[in-house]
């Protein structure tokens, strides 16, 4: 059975805990975009999160859109991930990010850590960060991996239980955006034949900053990475590497 729901119902008890003086990050994400990562997907951007390049960045398209709600399934402490971005004074882009924490208790929000448009990630100054830079690691990866259509938000309603509950509690039934692994067939790369493979898994690439003629610009993209297997068999994660979100 679809748990989409849970993503919905985290938003918004994450919204009655933000701090009373961010007034920023609550105006944003009551309108935030909602998307749900099953704990497979999630682990296999986040093992390529690890690696991302100091001298990597973010513009306001590269994102999917300006104010975001990450939700992650069955992953123990962090939950939750919220970006928004906006812009300063002087007409320069942000984007905070903020991670949320699931305990017993009241969500407890971490951050926001900032970074600007004209700013790289090896730039920050992490120093005494609680839960370090993950949560902006994981962003630059996911977004890199959207834009690349490794992963694809594939829009789904709530279910129709669900939807009652929510609005009998109050709550607006958002539909949710369900990261996906873009399809692949499970062809021999040799014989092009049908293989019976008995897992799926991500094979492995390395981030690079391409550089496209047409704009002139570099973007941070994620090099031959792509899903392998069928996706009804179990995944099988990256043997030496291992990411765990700890308090």
């Amino acid at each position: 059975m679809q748990r989409y729901h849970e993503a919905v119902e985290a938003k918004h008890a994450a919204l009655a805990a933000v701090p009373a003086e961010d007034i920023l990050t609550r105006d944003s994400l009551v309108g935030a975009r909602v998307f749900y990562w099953s704990k497979d997907i999630f682990l296999a951007v986040a093992s390529a999160a690890r690696s991302i390049p100091l001298k990597s960045t973010l513009s306001r398209e590269d994102a999917p859109c300006d104010s975001g709600w990450f939700w992650f399934e069955g992953l123990p402490g962090y939950r939750a991930l919220h970006w928004h971005y906006w812009q300063r004074a002087n007409g320069l882009g942000v984007f905070d990010i903020s991670t949320v924490w699931f305990g017993d208790g009241a969500p407890t929000w971490h951050g926001p850590l900032s970074l600007g448009v004209d700013e790289t990630f090896g730039s920050l100054n992490l120093e005494g960060l609680a839960d370090g830079p993950w949560g902006l690691q994981f962003v630059l990866a996911a977004f890199a991996w959207i834009r690349g259509r490794i992963i694809v938000p594939r829009r789904e309603p709530l279910e129709r239980h669900a939807r009652k509950r929510l609005m009998k509690a109050g709550v607006e039934p958002d539909a949710v955006d369900v990261i996906m692994l873009r399809k692949s067939e499970p062809r021999d790369p040799i014989t092009h034949q049908q293989v019976d493979w008995q897992c799926w898994w991500i094979v492995r690439g390395h981030w690079t900053h391409q550089y496209y003629p047409k704009t002139k610009t570099r973007q941070l993209k994620w090099i031959v990475a792509y899903p392998k297997g069928p996706r009804d068999k179990p995944f099988k994660p990256p043997s030496d590497q291992i990411f765990a979100v700890v308090r």
